[in-house]
């Protein structure tokens, strides 16, 4: 959905031109045109001239005049004291008299009430772009080259901007830049009467041949590629400290606590005056050191330049990662390569003998060490797709999860590119860090192999397309979140101001009965008493209020970094307090990350049913074979320093059915019983029988075909070659009588079973997984599908997902369990006791989720499970319609149900309520 408002040009008939809005994308608030008004400028200024002019005439006028009434003031009280008889030693202290040249109090206060408000007017322009543009700039009714756009951005994601247009170069289009982002002006087409604004757009859309059929771009295109979608740098320009300090202290607190201890000053407060300028000095002083770390963190994730190789003008060729571009075909390797100089001159290729060889390789001065331990040849430097080749690569970085990832090629299908949906698997992104990258020959898309025109990689690397660079990419728009979200948050503005309403009710009550009773006894003069009054009313914001905040928030960061929580942005510490619900993930954070597989439910002819309906759950290892085909088979592990990592269900599933698996030649086999102790190094291994290995009659599996695991699929699923071993016959626990291929496939219960067979479901299908899961475990379906004989053919086919993953015969289920952490009863304890409300989300089976929530004290133990799911209701058309309704999943009330309209509420007083996101949508 596109966040797009109309507004229509301005007709000739209006008396002042309406403020001209643009169509924008998602990642915009708001964009408005404005051209500068110079002549409202000269009347703001020439009106400030004036007040500033009065009142200096007045001031001039009624110079002296203070002093008189001083010293007017002074006689009488020294009149008064003789007429009463009063001892010089009984006589108080008076004040000092003012300047022979001070002026009248009132012509004094106007001075100052007209340079405050100019002060004030300044200020405004520079804390509120609104104010700025509603008093300096005019509404435009074009957009044109030397106008200005007002970029508000969404919530919590910055500040607005006015910003100046410019023509771009390479596009001939308008152009602007805001929080590091280029945005283009599109005229509007047709009837349209508004124009748009759309971000630059790189090329992640384009039809797959594009990217498979791609020969690299020229180098006399580089330069206009550049300037179209800028650097492939990710910098963040470092300000001063001064300049910092100086953006710190114009803030509107600090502003007013300085204005604050002027008025103390005035009033012969000078050392409370300095004293508190002091600390206000100091404590932003902090502030301003924390924002220079921020921004020195930010720059240190971005991957410094280094050496590339990249194919232009039908060569390979090494230049900077810096200058990559969109279009680019690079190699992607994990070979560090030296780092690409500007103006360096080309290496002789020359080999040095002896130990002097490497002596250009060594830093000669700390600088260059530092410079070479930044540069990481292993991350990737932007974001592209692997058009010939595979990879592996860690996306920690972006994703958080540790386990390594598979990338293989692009395929070549008639569709558009989905960077961020099915095409993921194909797409390395920019800041994930490259395991291991290779160019595989045997990788042919449809009849004609990827980037025919490109000779092999130097390197033996992967070949890649660069689609989005600099902070276009991935990484860079992480970074554009973190800095643009340093958004000062304030979660009590409402109370704050509505507080500081009734105190300034107050404060002007007090100061107008102060001035009235003040100038009726004539004890104070006029100047003391106008400054009396304004101390009362800005004592309506605490003047150690600055400090007491900047006091609490280091406190509370100190607090947080003692127990491991770093926080990035202190202002928003305050916010915190505000909280009133907490939502936790599952796997990882309630409970460790360390799945184990607990047991197997096999679907045999002769397998005996248990007390429960269906086949009691058995060792991993006890799995048959069938099941333990798809076990060692339907996965993506790979090879990292010679030890299989990946998805830790797929590396526990493979050891407990006790199988090998070789990453390079992407075949499984049964474990020899004298390699079952190496298989892995995980808690219990010693335990796993070796008569394990010698149950299956399949002698070896290769991967063919791989279809990555899919959310919206909730499955995954390879074709392999199955070879049986010589002169043994399958058992009565194994339904495969000969070899071939074979479409093995596992995923979450519900999935698979729709893709099952007619009658290839025992009747205990339901009933198993659902008790599974009500005790706390991750249960997999595990199904498989003959697809014939193995041919002879050079050239392997290529089977379509859909064609494959159907008709299954389901062969068991395997479950995992995921202890809880020790620490998270505690934790959830605390949070409810303060008042929390505590929630879970987690991507798992709905039952699965609440045996941990109920162990970890979410919800009570006692209490049903209520799930939201959607209830099919057949209608006249072709399509069902669905509705939701809530739907007793668990105890002696199973089955019952209730309507959507049902007060959530008091559903939540009796059951534990849980959501699926099919029920949502």
């Amino acid at each position: 959905q596109v966040g797009v408002v109309w507004f229509c040009a301005p007709s000739s008939r209006s008396m002042a031109p309406r403020e001209f809005a643009l169509r924008h994308p998602p990642t915009l608030a708001s964009v408005t045109v404005h051209v500068p008004a110079a002549g409202r400028k000269v009347f703001i200024l020439a009106s400030f001239l004036v007040l500033h002019a009065v009142a200096f005439k007045a001031c001039v006028d009624t110079s002296g005049h203070a002093y008189e009434v001083a010293v007017d003031k002074r006689r009488r009280i020294n009149r008064d004291h003789i007429r009463n008889g009063t001892k010089p030693e009984d006589i108080p202290p008076q004040d000092p008299l003012p300047s022979t040249w001070a002026p009248n109090s009132w012509a004094g206060a106007a001075l100052f009430a007209s340079l405050s408000l100019h002060a004030l007017f300044y200020l405004l322009c520079h804390w509120k772009v609104s104010f700025k543009v509603a008093t300096l700039f005019s509404p435009a009714n074009r957009v044109h080259r030397g106008c200005y756009l007002q970029v508000n951005p969404p919530p919590h994601r910055g500040r607005a901007a006015l910003v100046p247009v410019w023509q771009s170069e390479s596009s001939i289009r308008l152009a602007f830049i805001f929080q590091r982002q280029r945005y283009e002006y599109w005229e509007p087409e047709g009837d349209e009467e508004v124009g748009d604004v759309r971000l630059v757009a790189c090329p992640v859309e384009e039809r797959l041949a594009k990217y498979l059929r791609s020969t690299g771009i020229k180098t006399e295109d580089v330069e206009e590629l550049k300037d179209h979608f800028g650097d492939n740098r990710l910098q963040v320009e470092m300000p001063s400290f001064i300049q910092c300090y100086k953006e710190q202290l114009v803030t509107p607190l600090v502003m007013f606590q300085v204005f604050v201890a002027l008025l103390w000053a005035a009033d012969d407060f000078v050392q409370y005056t300095l004293m508190q300028l002091l600390f206000i000095l100091f404590f932003e002083s902090t502030s301003v050191f924390q924002r220079l770390r921020t921004m020195k963190m930010l720059n240190n994730m971005g991957t410094k330049p280094y050496g590339i190789k990249v194919f232009r003008d039908s060569e390979w060729t090494e230049v900077s990662t810096a200058d990559l571009v969109p279009g680019d075909l690079v190699e992607l390797t994990v070979t560090p390569p030296p780092l690409a100089t500007p103006n360096a001159p080309p290496a002789d290729g020359a080999a040095s003998e002896g130990a002097g060889g490497a002596d250009s390789k060594v830093p000669s001065t700390a600088e260059e060490a530092q410079q070479q331990a930044q540069i990481a040849p292993d991350i990737v430097p932007c974001d592209c797709i692997i058009v010939r080749g595979e990879a592996i690569v860690s996306e920690a970085s972006l994703t958080g999860e540790s386990a390594p990832q598979m990338k293989d090629a692009l395929p070549n299908e008639s569709r558009a590119l989905e960077l961020q949906g099915a095409d993921r698997v194909h797409s390395l992104f920019s800041g994930t860090r490259l395991l291991r990258a290779a160019e595989s020959t045997r990788r042919e898309v449809g009849d004609v192999s990827a980037c025919t025109a490109v000779p092999p990689t130097p390197e033996g690397g992967c070949l890649c397309y660069v689609v989005r660079t600099g902070f276009a990419s991935s990484q860079g728009e992480l970074l554009q979140m973190i800095e643009f979200s340093q958004e000062r948050v304030s979660g009590d503005s409402k109370e704050v101001m509505l507080a500081l309403l009734v105190l300034l009710g107050f404060a002007l009550v007090a100061a107008g009965y102060v001035l009235k009773v003040g100038l009726e006894k004539g004890e104070k003069t006029p100047h003391e008493l106008l400054i009396k009054c304004i101390i009362i009313l800005t004592a309506v914001v605490p003047r150690q209020l600055p400090m007491q905040m900047a006091i609490a928030v280091n406190t509370a960061l100190m607090a947080l970094l003692r127990v491991g929580v770093y926080c990035t942005e202190p202002f928003r510490v305050p916010l915190a307090g505000k909280l009133t619900h907490c939502l936790f993930d599952k796997t990882g954070t309630l409970t460790t990350d360390t799945l184990v597989p607990v047991g197997i439910v096999n679907n045999t002819p002769k397998e005996p049913l248990g007390p429960e309906g269906f086949p009691a759950q058995r060792e991993v290892w006890c799995a048959s074979p069938d099941a333990a085909l798809v076990l060692a088979t339907c996965h993506s592990l790979v090879a990292v320093d010679g030890k299989l990592s990946g998805d830790p269900i797929e590396v526990a599933a493979l050891e407990g059915a006790c199988w090998c698996y070789d990453a390079d030649s992407e075949t499984a086999r049964p474990a020899e019983a004298t390699a079952l102790a190496t298989i892995s190094e995980g808690p219990g291994d010693a335990e796993v029988p070796a008569v394990a290995s010698t149950r299956s009659p399949v002698e070896s599996a290769r991967i063919t075909q791989r279809f990555h695991f899919a959310s919206q699929l909730q499955r995954m699923a390879v074709i392999a070659e199955v070879k049986l071993s010589e002169g043994e016959s399958p058992d009565d626990t194994c339904s495969m009588g000969r070899s071939g291929r074979y479409c093995l496939v596992k995923g979450s219960p519900e999935a698979v079973g729709s893709l099952l067979a007619p009658d290839s479901a025992p009747p205990w299908y339901d009933r198993a997984h659902r008790q599974l899961a009500e005790s706390g475990l991750r249960v997999l379906a595990l199904a498989r599908r003959w697809l014939g004989e193995t041919t002879a053919d050079s050239e392997e086919p290529k089977f379509a997902r859909e064609d494959v993953e159907c008709q299954l015969a389901f062969v068991g289920f395997i479950a995992f369990e995921c202890k809880s952490r020790a620490d998270s009863g505690l934790v959830i304890g605390a949070l409810s006791e303060s008042g929390h409300k505590v929630s879970m989300l987690t991507g798992d089976s709905p039952l699965t989720a609440l045996h941990v929530a109920r162990a970890c004290g979410i919800v009570h133990s006692e209490r049903p499970g209520l799930l939201l799911e959607a209830a099919a209701i057949a209608g006249s058309a072709a399509d069902a319609l669905a509705e939701a309704e809530w739907v007793v999943a668990t105890g002696e009330r199973r089955g019952e149900r209730f309507p959507l309209s049902s007060q959530v509420s008091k559903l939540a007083e009796s059951f534990a309520l849980m959501v699926t996101g099919d029920a949502l949508d």
